[in-house]
This record gives structure tokens, C-alpha cells and sequence, in this order.
């Protein structure tokens, strides 16, 4: 149930999810190319680390780690382009690659320097030389540093994350199975146990270095908990195994453990179906139904303005409109706005470009400007609400979460 809510919990787009951040790199270009160089090279040196020779594979089956076989494609994990791929693969990747000499590690850089290299001078060619690079990779940083970031923060900002950390992933399992992730840490994890059963403390090198990467950077999207899930059901698992033992210990074996832990999985699973099938709110099928609505309502708004004078700007919901509207997608009239530089408010100033007199803003939601100017809002028949602004070439937009506002050149 836990997989199948996380898939479809992607705003009821769970498809669209997984395909739409590899084919929107590879189309946009410029600065929005550029600020995915970095995760694109990891990708690459893990990819490399990752990699057999047809001998090795039919010799050992599967990439394995001593004492722990790893199957890609349980999680597959190794097909996604993000930076993920480095919290969640990375450290295993190290182990293996740290096992094959120095011999083969020089190999596999000069290998990793020619592939990267084949895409990054064209892409810096092509995002404005070295300058444009930087620009970019400057706005993306700063975009995740300033509202999400613990480094300027210290403790505090850790703390924030952690616990939003900890939300998604009582949201997403259950508190019943959250409970038994608690029981596993002081049970399952400790070290008695892991001389007897070796093999669980894979979990801490799957677990612990994504848990820190969320905690200091944020975690950003509630989907990311896809990448911890297979090791925290795994946990789950092996909680529930143990708590079985001990209650079957504790009552002198008069009741068989294989019944507890019948009876453990069996309300982990009721209370989780329960949680997505009748609570409203983050990862509920309720949830799911409301953003259906928002884009039936939305869309049949958006299209009917003409491609070569709309811009479309979209805020949490601009891959599910880079989906649905291609003629903008091509004409390059729709933007992201996490992509524009913001202030410490988190808002933006968009420079209108010429020939474009509407500029949609489909989730704005609401918008608390006092004096907003052009900026109108839209209600469809059947309750959609978006934003539009009339501008004019030489106009700004002052945009951000629930703020939008125009200012005459």
C-alpha cells in the first residue's frame, strides 16, 4: 500500500512524475540545462561505478555488496536522473567501486571526465559560457539555500527539515507503521542483533546518508521519500518479525509468533488504508481527487488564449502544466518560477518579454498583493480559480506563493 500511495500521490500524475523531469532537462535549455549539470555528472560517475563487463555479470548475477544483494530494479533508482540517485546509490556505489583497485577506479574517472565532458563543454556553449553556468547554478542554489537550507541556520534549520522529514514519512506509511520503524530502531538496529544478522546493517549505509542529505538541504518534494521507502519497509518488516518474537516471549510461547505477526502487518496495513481511503490531506486518495479537480477546471481556462502572445508561469504545479500544454512547452511560453531569481520574501521580478500581453498564472491560488495592478482574478463555472495579468513589452511581474503583482516600465 505504502508503494502504490507514494506512485500515486504525485498529484494523480505518477507517470507523468517520473517522466517529465527527465524530458523537461533534456528539452529546456540555457540556464534551466545548466542547473542540472551537476546531478547529471554524478549520475554518470554512478553509472560508471556501477558497471560490469559481460564476464563479471554472468560470473556474479546482480551487483552485491558482501553479505547483501542489491537488485537495481526493485528500486529502481539507477534510471533516475536526480540527484537522488547520489544520496540513495552513491555510498553503495563507493563500496563497490572502492573493492576494484586503484587500477579500475582510474579507469572509470578517465571513462567519467570523457562522457561528461562529451555534453558539458556544448552545454556551457550554449547556457552563455562559463558566466551563464555560474548565474544559474547561483539561482538554483540560492533558491534551495535561502527558504530550505540549515546552513545558515545551524541546528535549527536541521531540526525543521528533520521533521518535515519525519511527516512525509508517517504520512506516507501510516502511524502504526511509523511506530514499528521506532520499535525497529532501538530492536532491530542495535548492535546484538546486527552480529547475528549482518546483513540489516546495509540500512544504515541506504538509510542514514538521504536522512542527513534531507535534514541539511530539505527534502523538497514528498515523492523523494520513494527513495528511503524499500529500506524502510524492509526495517518495517524486520520490526514486525522481532515484536511478534518478543509478545509470543513475553505470554511463554502459548501463542504462536507467526499469529502476531500476522496480527502486527495486517493493522499496519488497515491503519495506512485507512489514512489514505478516508483522511483528507498529503498523500490521500482525497488529495488526489482535489488536484484531478484543480486541472479539469484549470486547463479548459488556460488554452483558449493564443499561444504567441501568453506566457503561462506556474509555481508547485509546472510539470503537470509542461505536460498538458505542449503548444506553450514548444514556444517556450511557459516558465517555472522556482527558476527565477528570488528575494529573502521568496518572490521574484519577472521581466515581460515582447509580444506577450497575458501572462497566466494557473496556481497562484490566492494572491495577498494590496495594490496588484493588472492582475485579475479568473473564476471557471465550475469553481476553478486562476490568475491572469495584462501586460504590456517593458512591464514587470512581481511574483512569489500567494503574491503577484504588475509594475508599469
Amino acid at each position: 500500500m505504502a508503494w502504490w500511495r507514494q506512485l500515486r500521490v504525485s498529484n494523480g500524475r505518477a507517470v507523468n512524475d517520473r517522466l517529465q523531469p527527465i524530458i523537461s532537462d533534456l528539452r529546456r535549455t540555457g540556464e534551466v540545462l545548466a542547473e542540472r549539470a551537476p546531478q547529471v555528472a554524478s549520475s554518470s560517475c554512478l553509472d560508471c561505478a556501477g558497471a560490469k563487463s559481460p564476464q563479471e555479470s554472468l560470473r556474479s548475477g546482480p551487483w552485491t555488496v558482501p553479505g547483501f544483494r542489491i537488485e537495481t530494479e526493485l528500486v529502481d533508482v539507477p534510471r533516475d536522473r536526480r540527484s537522488v540517485r547520489l544520496v540513495v546509490i552513491g555510498p553503495l556505489s563507493l563500496f563497490g567501486v572502492w573493492q576494484r583497485g586503484i587500477r579500475t577506479i582510474g579507469i572509470g574517472l578517465l571513462l567519467v571526465a570523457t562522457s561528461v565532458a562529451a555534453w558539458f563543454v556544448p552545454m556551457l556553449a550554449h547556457s552563455g559560457g562559463w558566466p551563464g553556468y555560474l548565474a544559474a547554478s547561483e539561482i538554483y542554489a540560492n533558491y534551495w539555500a535561502t527558504p530550505h537550507g540549515s546552513v545558515g541556520q545551524l541546528l535549527l534549520g536541521m531540526r525543521t527539515n528533520f521533521d518535515e522529514l519525519t511527516g512525509y514519512v508517517a504520512q506516507s506509511t501510516g502511524p502504526m507503521f511509523a511506530l514499528l520503524l521506532m520499535y525497529a530502531i532501538g530492536r532491530v538496529l542495535a548492535p546484538p542483533v546486527l552480529r547475528v544478522r549482518p546483513r540489516l546493517g546495509i540500512l544504515f549505509v541506504w538509510i542514514i546518508p538521504a536522512v542527513a542529505f534531507y535534514s541539511i538541504v530539505h527534502i523538497g518534494n514528498l515523492g523523494y521519500v520513494l527513495s528511503i521507502l524499500p529500506a524502510l519497509c524492509i526495517l518495517g518488516a524486520a520490526s514486525i518479525e522481532a515484536a511478534a518474537s518478543d509478545l509470543a516471549g513475553v505470554l511463554a510461547n502459548r501463542i504462536s509468533a507467526r499469529w502476531f505477526a500476522v496480527g502486527l502487518g495486517a493493522a499496519a496495513a488497515g491503519v495506512s488504508s485507512v489514512m489514505f481511503l478516508g483522511v483528507a490531506g498529503p498523500v490521500t486518495l482525497h488529495e488526489i481527487r482535489d488536484v484531478d479537480r484543480e486541472f479539469t477546471g484549470a486547463l479548459p481556462m488556460v488554452r483558449p488564449n493564443p499561444v504567441d502572445s501568453t506566457l503561462v508561469l506556474a509555481f508547485d504545479r509546472y510539470r503537470q502544466y509542461d505536460y498538458y500544454l505542449p503548444r506553450y512547452r514548444r514556444a517556450d511560453h511557459l516558465v517555472a518560477a522556482s527558476d527565477l531569481r528570488q528575494d529573502r520574501l521568496g518572490r521574484a521580478t519577472f521581466q515581460v518579454p515582447a509580444a506577450i500581453g497575458t501572462i497566466v498564472l494557473p496556481d497562484l491560488y490566492a494572491n495577498s498583493a494590496e495594490t496588484p495592478g493588472r492582475v485579475e482574478r479568473v473564476t471557471g463555472t465550475d469553481g476553478a480559480v486562476i490568475f491572469v495579468a495584462h501586460v504590456q513589452a517593458g512591464d514587470q511581474l512581481r511574483v512569489g506563493p500567494g503574491y503577484a503583482r504588475t509594475v508599469g516600465h
